[in-house]
């Protein structure tokens, strides 16, 4: 075992005895060694630091334990400002606490996300929730498949709307508004989501929906990698979808106000890393 003095004067340890931490710092691994020993060897080892190690193991203690505690409590934090993240999904289903303080309840069923106003405390967030949860499974239950063979792009729709309708005091109560989401991973790595419509913009974000559907039901929506996808279209059919299903998205954030050139600069960006490989499958083809 290896003792104390060589975690505070940074003797290096030998290999097969190195424990991995997520810091470098001495307190990190002194920490994770402490909750590795049990309460004998734990005791022991807290005897032979000094008051001044101690005091900076409590420190360092203090600090990470608020962080950690913000990391496991079930919420996740938007990461705004970075470019690192620009393919990451937006959490889809759940209660979050955003950087101010407040929480906002979310939940996905489909082609939708349903959203519900920000609460100041976590009871109400989670009723918001429950609401949330029992329109996306009153949708569900009568919505027809979504990769069903010849489904008409108006039908789920129309189950939604007069979900919506039959529920309609409840969710103006709770601020809700949704989104339309359309999946587009084989040409940007990620799904298209419609700009967010509330209970008054209800026939407009169905609009988006139909006009979106109709567009992305050219080519096949079921499970695939970008091999087998070749199994049900070509790749010329995937770039001319593509093309229309775009034209339709960027006129769907026009509508709302957005900038087309900035929105088709976005995808362009994200269209960039796979962009080589869909010339390489339709010059093969």
């Amino acid at each position: 075992r290896l003792s104390i003095f060589m975690h505070m004067t940074q003797v290096h340890r030998p290999r097969k005895l190195a424990v991995r931490t997520r810091s470098k710092c001495l307190e990190a691994k002194l920490y994770h060694r402490l909750r590795l020993s049990n309460s004998q060897q734990r005791q022991e080892m807290l005897e032979n630091l000094s008051q001044v190690q101690r005091l900076a193991l409590e420190r360092w203690i203090l600090v990470h334990s608020e962080k950690d505690g913000q990391e496991n409590s079930g919420f996740k934090k938007r990461k705004l400002g970075s470019t690192k993240n620009l393919r990451r999904q937006p959490l889809c289903t759940g209660v979050r606490r955003s950087n101010r303080g407040y929480f906002v309840s979310t939940c996905c069923g489909g082609h939708f996300q349903l959203f519900a106003r920000k609460a100041a405390d976590i009871a109400t967030a989670k009723r918001q929730y429950e609401i949330l949860q029992e329109l996306r499974r009153a949708v569900e239950q009568r919505a027809p498949p979504q990769r069903a063979r010849g489904a008409a792009p108006g039908a789920l729709g129309q189950v939604f709307a007069e979900t919506v309708q039959s529920r309609v005091e409840e969710l103006r109560r709770v601020g809700f508004s949704f989104t339309v989401r359309v999946p587009a991973k084989y040409w940007i790595g990620r799904e298209l989501r419609s700009p967010r419509y509330s209970l008054e913009r209800l026939q407009l974000g169905l609009s988006a929906l139909r006009r979106l559907q109709r567009a992305r039901q050219v080519v096949h929506r079921g499970h695939a990698n970008r091999y087998s996808i070749f199994a049900h279209n070509s790749p010329a059919e995937m770039e001319s979808a593509w093309l229309h299903l775009r034209d339709e998205y960027l006129e769907v954030w026009a509508e709302a106000g957005w900038s087309r050139e900035a929105l088709l600069r976005r995808l362009q960006r994200l269209e960039a890393p796979r962009k080589s490989r869909r010339l390489r499958a339709i010059a093969a083809a």
